[in-house]
């Protein structure tokens, strides 16, 4: 344990500096433990791979914040939780936004939520709400708050300019809005 953490330490350190070999050596060490709590956690084989990456990504983005190169392995489990937490919320999110996408456009229904939970009340709010936004309303909102696509990327995918596209997000919230204050549910 002693020798295995001095050299994650000092691998740490060269990574901090940029070593990217150090650090592909200091995932390799660290990823097995972070593998197997993402199994228990019930999280599907493809969706853990995915968000392992992210979390090794996240980490190396951000290892210069790292204070203490020795306390690479809890920082890293935290990251971990934060991003499986990031990823429940948005998997809510996205089952929500389906619930008020035309199926036309899509081809495929909409995947419950992770672990088969039903996603919070305040979010089936929003499919009482499909017959009162227009289809184009529902895509773009999804693909802002769903996809999380930036401004610039859905100008890219429908043509229009950034600041048509964010005129038709500020319209879409709004008539939401609306719709949820006459139901009550704001």
């Amino acid at each position: 344990m002693g020798c295995e953490q001095t050299d994650l330490t000092a691998l740490i350190e060269r990574a901090r500096g940029g070593d990217q070999r150090a650090y592909c050596v200091a995932v390799a060490l660290t990823e097995t433990p972070l593998r197997r709590w993402l199994l228990r956690q019930g999280i599907q084989s493809s969706d853990r791979e995915d968000l392992l990456e992210e979390v090794y990504v996240e980490g190396w983005r951000s290892l210069r914040k790292l204070r203490d190169p020795a306390a690479f392995k809890a920082w890293i489990w935290r990251i971990c939780r934060a991003t499986v937490h990031r990823w429940r919320v948005r998997a809510q999110w996205e089952a929500a936004f389906l619930s008020l996408l035309p199926f036309d456009l899509l081809d495929v229904a909409p995947a419950p939520a992770p672990g088969g939970e039903a996603a919070p009340l305040s979010l089936g709010a929003f499919a009482e709400l499909a017959p009162e936004l227009s289809p184009e309303d529902r895509l773009v909102l999804w693909r802002r708050f769903g996809e999380r696509l930036r401004l610039r990327e859905i100008s890219a995918l429908t043509g229009f300019s950034m600041g048509h596209v964010h005129r038709q997000i500020d319209g879409a919230r709004e008539r939401l809005g609306r719709a949820l204050r006459r139901r009550g549910l704001a």
